[in-house]
C-alpha cells in the first residue's frame, strides 16, 4: 500500500471518552505522538467515570474510552489493557519517615471516591490488609487529592502515574511493604467498531507511552 493510501486509511474523527486521571498524565503524551504520526486523524476527548463511558460507548455516542478494567465482561464491547498502575501511598513531604501503612493509620485519610472503580479497588485493598483510616475528604480526582496532601491535610491512596501532570506538587510517595494490586487500564469499544483501525494506533501509542518512565 502507498504512503497516501495509508495516511488517508489512518485519517479522519474518532470521539474519546477518558477516565479524569488519564487527562493530564499519559493521554496527553500519547495523543501528542500520534498527532505528530498521523496528522490527519482529529480526536475528540470527552472525560468520565468508567461506568458512564461503558454506557456511552454502547449506544454509540461516543467510539471508544480508556477506562479501568470492567469488573465484569460487557457482551458486545471488546476491552484492551495497555498499562498498569501500582497502588501506592502519597504523604506531606515533611512527614514522619514511617511505613505506609503506620502514615495510613496515624493521619487523616483523603479518599479517592468510591464512585470510581480505583477508589473500590483502593477500599478493598485497605480491608484485606486490616488498615482501619480516618476519612476526612472523598475526591474524584489525582489533582485535588495531591492538593490536599501538599497541604498537610491527610495521606492518600492512588495509582501510580508514570508520568506526572506539568506542575505535580513535591509530595512522599510510598510503595506498600506487602505486594499492592495495580490498576489495569485498557480501551474499550464495540466489537467490529469501523474505527478499529484508528483505535489500534492509539493504543500502541498509549502502551509505548505507559512502558516508559517520566519522572
Amino acid at each position: 500500500m502507498e504512503t497516501s493510501a495509508i495516511f488517508d486509511e489512518l485519517s479522519g474523527q474518532l470521539s474519546l471518552g477518558s477516565v479524569p486521571t488519564m487527562l493530564t498524565g499519559v493521554l496527553p503524551t500519547a495523543l501528542a505522538r500520534l498527532r505528530h504520526s498521523l496528522p490527519q486523524l482529529h480526536i475528540a476527548v470527552s472525560s468520565g467515570l468508567s461506568s458512564s463511558l461503558i454506557a456511552q460507548v454502547d449506544r454509540g455516542a461516543i467510539d471508544a474510552a480508556i477506562i479501568s478494567e470492567p469488573p465484569t465482561e460487557r457482551p458486545g464491547l471488546r476491552w484492551t489493557a495497555f498499562g498498569i498502575e501500582p497502588l501506592i501511598v502519597i504523604a506531606p513531604i515533611d512527614s514522619p519517615n514511617d511505613p505506609p501503612e503506620v502514615l495510613l493509620q496515624t493521619h487523616p485519610f483523603i479518599r479517592f471516591s468510591k464512585n470510581a472503580w480505583v477508589g473500590q479497588l483502593i477500599d478493598e485493598h485497605l480491608k484485606n490488609m486490616g488498615i482501619v483510616v480516618n476519612d476526612t475528604m472523598e475526591l474524584n480526582t489525582l489533582e485535588a487529592i495531591s492538593t490536599m496532601v501538599y497541604h498537610g491535610l491527610g495521606v492518600s491512596v492512588i495509582p501510580q502515574r508514570n508520568i506526572q501532570y506539568p506542575g505535580a506538587l513535591p509530595l512522599k510517595r510510598l510503595s506498600f511493604t506487602r505486594k499492592a494490586p495495580h490498576r489495569v487500564l485498557g480501551l474499550i469499544e464495540k466489537e467490529g467498531s469501523a474505527k478499529s483501525h484508528l483505535t489500534k494506533e492509539l493504543i500502541t501509542e498509549l502502551a509505548e507511552t505507559m512502558r516508559k518512565k517520566h519522572w
